[in-house]
């Protein structure tokens, strides 16, 4: 790479080589596998989960998937923290979830409630995690939005 500066401002341009290298390490980047906190579920009871392992990572909010003996796996939202130990509602069947199944917060796609609705989503019918329930296809995507928001400002709404 080189660097020659114009009108006091630096610009930087690189060589075929560069590119490639460039190119090599964004592939090798994109297969490494995400950062994963794991915890253990120590107890479960209706549709709650008592996990242990997440102390410093899980907050009230945040998502994590668990995983059952059976090789099932549920999506789960963190709704208390008591003395290092989070509660977990699932947002699904916990049958096969007991003590010692895998509580997995994944930090590279983020822990916390993101939905991307768009126009085509107007009408149709949607669980609490986005996906349709009306037999009706696929959902187109939008621009992903925070479950958890401040609602827009009452002179900008439409």
């Amino acid at each position: 790479m080189k660097t020659e500066t114009r009108n006091g401002t630096a610009l930087v341009t690189s060589s075929y080589k560069d590119t490639v290298v460039i190119s090599r390490l964004r592939a090798y980047l994109a297969r490494l596998e995400s950062p994963v906190i794991e915890g253990r579920v120590c107890a479960v009871g209706g549709m709650a989960a008592e996990i242990d392992g997440l102390a410093g990572y899980a907050t009230i909010g945040t998502r994590l998937t668990l995983a059952a003996h059976n090789g099932s796996v549920t999506t789960a939202e963190i709704v208390s923290v008591r003395q290092g130990r989070a509660c977990a509602m699932a947002f699904g069947s916990l049958d096969g979830v007991g003590p010692g199944a895998s509580a997995r917060l994944d930090l590279q796609h983020g822990t916390e409630a993101v939905l991307c609705p768009s126009a085509t989503w107007l009408g149709r019918v949607i669980d609490p995690l986005g996906s349709p329930l009306d037999g009706l296809g696929p959902l187109a995507p939008g621009r992903p939005r925070a479950v958890r928001a401040p609602p827009p400002a009452a002179v900008g709404r439409g």
